[in-house]
């Protein structure tokens, strides 16, 4: 692996990212509004938006009053009202989210706990397809990027989906649904520029028959660097660019054809500490290389009132490189489901799926696998049952066992029950059990973790278990819905979660090996399941619709956890540690309407402390701290918004999250930066 010591090269100016904005607004200000548009949520009293139609928590449509789980929707105006450029800055918003950023491009993000830069237990979807990575055990935020303009909804759900989503869906399921093509006709162009970012997307929507829509898109972006905790550049600067198609077709009342696909390529700068044997440590400049794409297809048969079948099928490709090696995924993934209604009392959705993963590990000086080349196999079937008992009162029971090649055959049942009182209050109960599947590399992996500089020297391996076995979830949840005005509506939800075979890890005792040179003493970390854990709390939101124009969100979130190690020598994994997830976050958000269409949003948030561990092992606390963002965007007209943004504006720069491998700790500073938006 070729290291290069060089001074980043990615570092937008502020004067540079606001030319291409002003030069172009007065062009885009004259053209004709051409854009159908999704449904303006805006437009809707808080009443009426808890019966918008939710698809995550069921697999099928349905009210989101009347959900069986704690569910949480980011409208499109939501999205556009943040100021956001990013999905983990999007995503701060939903209660019993965990958002930090750890430096210029990475993210920790997680629900109800057990965060980490690859939060094993939390699964994401874009229009239903996975982007939940099993070679890591997690999501990769930094090369999940589209056209936010392009997003309808992002529904989020806290708790476990294992029966319908299956193994990783342990603790939540993030589903992020486009719109249609036929609602993104026309032109669109947005660009962005600040401080320490900068992106440009363009989009087209068009008709290729009175029955078939599409949308092409393209969009880059830039990043420049965070700092380090003495207030340096610390060389992590990215850039990206990404293209894309959707093609939508209804040859017949009965039946609708969507086909999306997509590539993307980034390159990042990154500062490393590197664990080379006999040398100090050091930081290394590096280049990473990320690039892949997908293809989608999901056919929708409508068979009779009631009954419908889909069939989504997917192709993936993943490449991550340098800094440990070249890893390239193909992903295969099918998905057959029926949906229909039964005597009048129960509305029955089931399926089977199978997917494919094939791996491919090119040499790194640090990490290995046992078989350079390898694959995981999955098949499942599940099937889930909602009965109306009466008006007010539905039972949902539910079942999906899968059989993964790694681990064998795994079941993840659950039992919910919804009951409505009266109009506008919804009381739900829920027990379910998830798991989690052990990752690729930690079942084949050999990495070199650390290296000290001693006589002799000291080299720390991480050696992978095949007989890791998945980490198992038993979760118990309750929540309440209430409007108690028109203008004032209240969600909670409380859960007790018991976990069982935690992801852990165990020291050998040293070794003296002459190989590689020079000669040191070897620390094995074997990889096991010896811890087990717990985590209860709860969430509360609320939102206040003060006036016609103003409207107030306000969040809470408690996550109170224990980890217990079998032997005093177990240490558990990253996602594991208590430490690396706030106890509380609170959050408030603002959004005022003023005269001349112009808009004045905030978010204030409040996150208490967490520990971590320095790139020495020294134990080290994150202090708590309170952040603002800010929005001021005023609609030109139909077809045209600008809006000055700032995040984090309350420090000069501020730390969210503890170094992850190799990786110096960052701070993440404050931005302003202008944003234009066109449709014509």
């Amino acid at each position: 692996m070729p290291i290069r010591s060089r001074q980043s090269t990615v570092r937008p100016r502020p004067a540079v990212c606001l030319v291409p904005l002003l030069t172009v607004a007065g062009m885009l200000a004259a053209a004709p509004a051409y854009a159908a548009q999704d449904e303006d949520l805006t437009d809707l009293s808080l009443e009426q938006l808890m019966n918008v139609e939710v698809t995550s928590v069921s697999k099928r449509p349905e009210r989101l009053g009347q959900a069986a789980a704690a569910i949480f929707v980011i409208s499109q105006d939501d999205i556009r009202r943040s100021g956001a450029t990013n999905l983990p800055d999007i995503l701060r918003m939903a209660p019993g989210i965990e958002v930090a950023q750890a430096d210029a491009t990475h993210w920790a993000v997680s629900i109800r706990g057990n965060n980490d830069i690859y939060s094993s237990k939390l699964l994401v979807l874009v229009d239903g397809r996975s982007i939940y990575s099993q070679n890591f055990a997690g999501v990769f935020w930094n090369v999940q990027d589209m056209p936010l303009q392009d997003i309808a909804r992002i529904e989020v759900i806290r708790g476990s989906g294992g029966a319908l989503w299956g193994a990783n869906a342990v603790n939540g399921v993030i589903n992020i649904i486009t719109r249609s093509p036929e609602d993104t006709q026309g032109w669109m162009a947005s660009l962005v520029g600040g401080t320490r970012s900068a992106d440009v997307a363009l989009r087209y929507g068009g008709t290729l028959s009175a029955t078939a829509s599409y949308r092409i898109w393209l969009k880059a972006s830039s990043h420049g660097d965070s700092v380090t905790t003495t207030g340096d550049e610390a060389g992590d600067a990215a850039r990206q660019i990404r293209a894309g198609f959707d093609v939508n077709w209804q040859p017949s009342v009965a039946d609708e054809l969507r086909v999306q696909g997509e590539i993307y390529s980034e390159r990042n700068d990154a500062r490393v500490t590197l664990p080379i044997l006999g040398a100090p440590p050091s930081a290394s400049a590096i280049v990473e290389r990320f690039s892949g794409g997908h293809a989608l297809a999901n056919w929708r048969h409508d068979l009779s009132a009631g009954s419908d079948i889909t069939v989504q099928a997917f192709f993936d490709r993943a490449y991550t490189g340098e800094l440990l090696g070249g890893m390239r995924s193909d992903t295969y993934d099918i998905e057959a489901r029926h949906h229909f209604t039964l005597g009048g009392h129960h509305e029955i959705v089931w399926g089977a799926g199978y997917r494919y993963v094939k791996f491919f590990q090119s040499p790194s000086p640090y990490l290995s696998l046992v078989t350079p080349r390898t694959s995981i196999r999955t098949a499942n079937i599940f099937a889930q049952d909602t009965i109306t008992l009466s008006p007010k009162l539905q039972l949902i029971a539910g079942l999906k066992l899968e059989h993964t090649s790694s681990t064998g055959l795994e079941y993840e049942p659950t039992l919910r029950a919804v009951w409505s009182p009266r109009p506008g209050n919804t009381i739900w109960i829920a027990a379910s059990r998830a798991v989690r599947v052990p990752s690729l590399r930690e079942r084949l992996t050999r990495l070199d973790l650390a290296a000290t500089p001693d006589n002799p020297p000291v080299l720390i391996q991480a050696i992978g278990n095949l007989d890791q076995r998945s980490e198992q979830a038993i979760a118990f949840e309750a929540g309440y819905r209430t409007t108690i005005t028109p203008d004032l509506n209240l969600d909670l939800a409380a859960y007790y979660t018991i976990y069982d075979d935690l992801g852990t890890s165990t020291t050998r005792a040293p070794q003296f090996v002459l190989t590689p040179s020079p000669p040191h003493l070897l620390l094995t970390v074997d990889l096991n399941n010896l811890a087990r854990g717990r985590t209860y709390g709860g969430e509360i939101s609320a939102h206040w619709q003060v006036t016609p124009a103003w409207r107030l969100s306000a969040n809470y979130d408690l996550m109170i956890a224990h980890v217990t190690p079998a032997r005093p020598d177990v240490t558990p994994l990253a996602d594991n540690t208590p430490g690396n997830s706030p106890r509380s976050q609170i959050q408030i958000r603002s959004r005022l309407d003023l005269r001349r269409n112009v808009e004045l949003d905030l978010a204030l948030r409040r996150i208490s402390a967490l520990s971590a561990v320095d790139t020495g092992g020294t134990p080290s606390t994150i202090p708590a701290y309170t952040q603002l963002d800010a929005r001021l965007g005023w609609r030109v007209a139909d077809r045209l918004d600008i809006a000055l943004i700032g995040q984090s504006l309350l420090d000069a720069r501020h730390r969210e999250y503890g170094p992850s491998i190799y990786r110096l700790p960052s701070e993440i500073l404050r931005s302003v930066r202008l944003s234009l938006s066109a449709a014509f």
